[in-house]
């Protein structure tokens, strides 16, 4: 049997997890972002904070609305960020009708 005399990476520590992708952030938990900055900030994007309210999307209703033509209009001009933006977007669209499925004013 041979002996590799190099001990395997992580062996006596905890192996850092992965980096999770921007897309894969998109939360569709609506209620629980108070705000449109929160959302932001949760995507790892809150510099497009001021971007989004200069722009009249101050709300995650507001958010909710918008395309990719909106963010493009925005200047966002990585595309991992914008398909992260529109993944959020649409879990946050998706949360909103059922919200209003349920009866509940947003």
């Amino acid at each position: 049997m041979v002996h590799d005399p190099e001990p395997p990476k992580c062996a006596t520590t905890t192996c850092p997890r992965p980096p999770t992708p921007l897309e894969d952030r998109a939360f569709s938990t609506f209620p629980s972002f108070g705000s449109m900055g929160a959302w932001l900030e949760a995507l790892d994007l809150g510099r497009y904070k001021d971007s989004f309210t200069a722009a009249g999307y101050g709300s995650l209703e507001a958010v909710a609305t918008m395309t990719a033509q909106d963010l493009a209009s925005l200047g966002i001009s990585s595309a991992e960020h914008r398909e992260a933006l529109l993944s959020g977007i649409s879990a946050l669209r998706a949360r909103v009708l059922q919200l209003q499925g349920q009866g509940v004013q947003v």
